[in-house]
């Protein structure tokens, strides 16, 4: 493919301070995208041409170029070999270890910036780092050749400004201090005299070089120089000292090297900047396109762009280009070419073409840039080991120019991705409403490149468009082709097969050769132009058996009259009505209105109801709300005995409520159970009346177990709308609360027998006290808690010292025996008895015998 074409400039020049808008593609992994073709989903599109075969290409320099140069510290890798891979050069050049990280290495094992750093620090320490005594005799060396260990130490200015462009192109978002301290210690050593002639302010090709001085190597500084003042990430002092070397640099470069009548850069001057060799090699100019954008870009001033332009133009029309690819060298005039084909020239010159198309978005750049790239694939690729040749008179496979095309083919991949689709409808919105029958969907979309400035609409583009139901099926794919203005204007008729909702989807993906994959995604509604407006606010919830009249509000916006039939439908259809024959008027507001009924079985709970508006099958309207269903009886309370005795009363009571406010509802009440009196009654309750029903059931006299169930339900016309059932224990007639009896009682003193106990039943109870038999005492015990109280003497005889022994025993009106109590009592005897029976016979005879015996001595002495 033999391109002839000419770039030029749009008449008013890119301004080169304008925020540059990147645009990105909605997405990079198309198995993600939910698009599936007729033919199975279209991966060919994703595939790049640029990076397709840089995994076989680095396997082929990985498996034959690895060197044994500080293999314990980094790979390396020599430069040199033959034709199938064979090393035929023995040195290892810092140029291409250092490139091999910002191209192989960073694409295909997708280094981080981290990963890229710590390589260039592992760098530094092998013998291709030279470090000297003066304070600049630092920096990468030429080569180091593994076969005789010899070291070639002039260091190169490619070689040196390489960090730089690797480390700017690979920076974090926050680089550390070390991070910048190593670039700026690069940039220190080019603006040293070791590299940099303070008289002539120039770049030396080489370290303190007296030899010739090359336009080539000091363009390769003004592009560097221009991206490290341009990034903001460095401090004023590095960046103005960059800007202020590049800024010298293109001055003489402009004053020396400039052919002022024939355009382009000579190749190289001696030292004093007089005599000069005024070929124009291609890798130099092309380095010069490069150098001039990127100077323009940090400086706003056209001259170089324009500059620029010119070199581009002289090489498409020099003797440069017989075809495809470009010699490398022409006479000062850009004639008489040398007929030398080499590969790093022209990646060069494939690179300069991508950045006039980035910068401008004129395609004719883009297209002689894949004109070479087709040439590189064609007279350059070898297929049979997976990499490029040297030349296309030289077989050989030399790495520097493969990473230099490498280097190339990633800016384009970068590039390639630059495209975008925007789309819109004919009408506004986000998902706009189209009306089936009535409206056209009309979408139109443009598939566009962005450049740094310019848009480039892409035309004869392969455009599809894949439409899908709600339910995410697909129901339509076409494919199409963008017109000359980059467009294409996709229209689609809806008709009363689609369900009117909303979430309808459309999926557009362009793509062509050399231009990324784009796609975005759209939606839309299908409606019929009818819709509700109000009516059913209130409407929160329904009772069972109620009868409804509900009056909507619908707008009808369809350019027609419509007749059309409302009915309403229910999940589980709990809803009973007539479906209606409408009229709605075009263009205004319609009050419309339909009675329905719910069923006395509805499913209390939320459900769903469904306004209908049809015509045939077709559905104008489905207007769903969420309404609860709520029993029209209404159970507020539930009162019963939780404890019950055989043979008594079961007191229950209810509270219900008739919620119709406009009819009488009857229903029937039901007590059931074992032991219990079964109850059935049916009942009527006028509008809105509430109503509370007690009742005393009936126990059974024997109850073996130790709780009852009692099943109540409420239906109405056999259907149970209450079934609700209680667990009810079962205890004895009398509980014992608490029981005493002294255990000792002093003789003629009473003993006290007290019994609290409870009655369990809701009737009072007669009862008899028998204390060892006999009949103390008979009472009624009421309802709850009572008190018995028993007292007697268990004995007066002053020496009865025995325990005696009670029996307590409390029977009902039956004389069936209910509880008994079994006490034993110490008698004491009392202080009364103990004088009067014990002390007081003792001391009388005393004081009688005493009083005699006194009144004897009393004798005696008067008788002396």
């Amino acid at each position: 493919m033999n391109f002839t074409l000419f770039g030029f400039f749009n008449s008013a020049l890119p301004n080169a301070s304008e925020t540059f808008n990147n645009k990105k593609n909605e997405f990079d992994d198309f198995d993600q995208y939910p698009i599936k073709t007729q033919n199975g989903a279209p991966y060919s599109v994703l595939q790049d041409p640029y990076t397709i075969n840089f995994d076989k290409i680095w396997n082929f320099f990985e498996s034959n170029y690895l060197s044994n140069f500080s293999q314990f510290i980094i790979n390396t890798y020599y430069r040199e070999g033959d034709s199938d891979g064979d090393i035929i050069d023995h040195r290892v050049y810092s140029l291409d270890n250092l490139l091999l990280y910002n191209t192989f290495k960073n694409y295909v094992d997708d280094l981080n910036s981290s990963e890229i750093y710590d390589a260039y620090l592992d760098l530094k320490s092998t013998p291709l780092w030279y470090n000297g005594k003066g304070e600049y005799d630092y920096g990468f060396i030429e080569s180091f050749d593994t076969g005789s260990g010899s070291t070639n130490f002039k260091r190169n200015l490619i070689d040196n400004l390489m960090p730089i462009i690797l480390l700017l192109e690979n920076i974090p978002e926050s680089p550390s201090i070390e991070y910048k301290n190593n670039l700026n210690q690069m940039l220190q050593l080019i603006n040293s005299p070791q590299f940099w002639n303070f008289t002539n302010e120039i770049f030396l090709d080489y370290n303190s070089s007296n030899g010739d001085i090359y336009a080539e190597s000091n363009l390769y500084a003004v592009l560097t120089l221009s991206k490290l003042a341009r990034n903001n990430k460095f401090n004023s002092s590095v960046r103005g000292m960059a800007q202020d070397l590049a800024n010298k640099t293109m001055i003489t470069l402009t004053e020396k090297f400039w052919d002022k009548t024939n355009y382009g850069y000579y190749y190289s001057s001696d030292t004093s900047l007089t005599i000069f060799d005024t070929d124009k090699y291609l890798q130099t100019n092309a380095i010069g396109i490069l150098a001039l954008i990127e100077f323009w870009l940090l400086t706003d001033e056209n001259e170089y762009l324009t500059n620029a332009t010119l070199i581009f133009n002289k090489i498409i029309e020099s003797d440069l280009r017989f075809g495809n690819p470009f010699y490398d060298s022409v006479s000062a005039n850009w004639e008489t070419a040398t007929f030398n084909e080499l590969l790093q020239d022209n990646a060069f010159m494939m690179k300069a073409c991508l950045k006039l198309f980035d910068i401008s978005a004129n395609i004719s750049y883009y297209k002689n840039a894949t004109a070479i790239y087709e040439t590189f694939e064609s007279n350059f690729y070898n297929n049979s080991v997976n990499a490029y040749d040297k030349e296309t008179s030289d077989a050989d496979k030399n790495l520097l120019s493969n990473l230099r095309l490498t280097e190339t083919y990633l800016f384009a991949f970068d590039l390639y991705k630059k495209t975008s689709l925007n789309s819109e409808f004919n009408k506004s919105g986000i998902a706009p409403e189209f009306i089936f029958n009535q409206e056209q969907l009309v979408i139109k979309t443009n598939y566009t490149f962005t450049s740094n400035t310019f848009d480039y609409n892409i035309p004869d583009a392969s455009i599809t468009y894949q439409l899908r139901y709600p339910n995410n099926t697909v129901f339509l794919e076409n494919s199409y082709t963008t017109n000359e203005n980059g467009s294409y204007i996709f229209s689609y008729t809806l008709d009363e097969s689609f369900p009117i909702g909303d979430d309808y989807l459309i999926y557009i993906w362009a793509n062509t050769t050399y231009f990324s994959l784009a796609n975005t995604t759209m939606q839309f509604t299908v409606a019929s132009g009818i819709r509700y407006i109000s009516g059913l606010e209130d409407l929160n919830y329904l009772f069972q058996g109620e009868k409804r009249n509900i009056t909507l509000i619908l707008n009808n916006s369809r350019n027609n009259d419509m007749n059309l039939t409302l009915s309403l439908g229910t999940k589980l259809d709990i809803s009973i009505n007539t479906p209606r024959e409408i009229l709605l008027n075009s263009s205004e507001l319609n009050n419309v209105w339909i009675n329905f009924s719910i069923i006395n079985s509805a499913e209390l709970g939320l459900t769903d109801f469904y306004f209908l508006l049809k015509n045939g099958t077709t559905i104008f309207l489905n207007h769903t709300i969420e309404v609860e269903i709520r029993n029209s009886l209404y159970l507020s309370q539930i009162a019963y005995d939780r404890e019950v005795v055989e043979g008594d009363i079961l007191l229950i009571s209810i509270n219900l409520e008739n919620f119709l406010l406009n009819e009488t509802q009857s229903f029937n009440l039901s007590f059931l159970g074992s032991y219990i009196q079964d109850y059935h009654k049916e009942y009527t309750l006028s509008e809105g009346e509430a109503i509370t029903i007690t009742k005393n059931l009936n126990l059974s006299s024997s109850i073996k177990v130790n709780s009852i169930e009692l099943v109540m339900e409420i239906s109405k016309s056999n259907i149970i709308f209450y079934n609700q059932s209680f667990t009810i224990d079962v205890v004895d007639k009398f509980e014992v609360l608490e029981a005493s009896f002294p255990s000792r009682v002093a003789q003629w003193s009473r003993a006290y027998f007290v019994l609290e106990l409870k009655n369990n039943k809701r009737t009072s109870e007669s009862f008899t006290l028998y204390i060892n038999g006999k009949l103390i005492q008979t009472k009624e015990l009421i309802p709850g808690e009572n008190r018995i109280e028993a007292s007697f003497v268990p004995t007066y005889n002053p020496y009865d010292f025995s325990v005696k022994k009670y029996q307590f025993v409390l029977k009902d009106s039956m004389g069936n025996e209910q509880m008994s109590f079994y006490y034993e009592v110490q008698t004491l005897i009392s202080v009364m008895n103990l004088v009067l029976f014990y002390i007081l016979p003792i001391i009388i005879p005393i004081a009688i015998l005493l009083y005699f015996k006194n009144k004897e001595m009393k004798t005696k002495l008067l008788r002396r």
